[in-house]
């Protein structure tokens, strides 16, 4: 089911992006933080590094399934070499670098896809019984997992 769909195009925005993610998806309350922390992370590396000399864009969309919480965040930029980013979180004395390294901490599942004209983030967050007894989705399929098209 397809919570929402939003394009964004300043970080002033996020918020109606942020407001697609909440406890009423069967997330915990940390479990929402997570997501939210990991969207922000996702969507100011869309607008700050996408479609570098044109006006920014991403669009982000918010699925919910029976045990999962898909988030998508997508721009339409040059992409990166996302597979070269080392695995360890670079030095706190450095000024970026840890958007993808917290993602990957915080969601249960992160895919990357970068390729010349775009960027999709797809990441990814199991409903716990915790967050499950928060709120009901009422959704009872089975979830297929989140998927890369090169």
């Amino acid at each position: 089911m397809v919570v929402g769909k939003v394009y964004l195009e300043s970080i002033e925005d996020l918020h109606r992006a942020k407001a697609l993610v909440s406890p009423a998806l069967g997330l915990s309350e940390m479990a929402v933080r997570e997501c939210l922390t990991a969207l922000s992370e996702a969507v100011a590396n869309a607008l700050t590094h996408g479609r570098r000399g044109c006006p920014p864009y991403c669009r982000v969309t918010v699925q919910a399934h029976s045990q999962w919480v898909h988030i998508t965040v997508e721009d339409h930029g040059a992409g990166f070499d996302w597979a070269g980013l080392e695995r360890e979180m670079p030095s706190w004395d450095k000024e970026h670098g840890r958007g993808v390294h917290l993602i990957r901490e915080l969601m249960d599942r992160v895919t990357i896809c970068s390729t010349p004209h775009g960027t999709r983030v797809e990441m990814s967050k199991r409903i716990t019984p915790e967050g499950a007894k928060e709120a009901d989705t009422g959704e009872s399929q089975s979830d297929p997992p989140p998927h890369c098209d090169k």
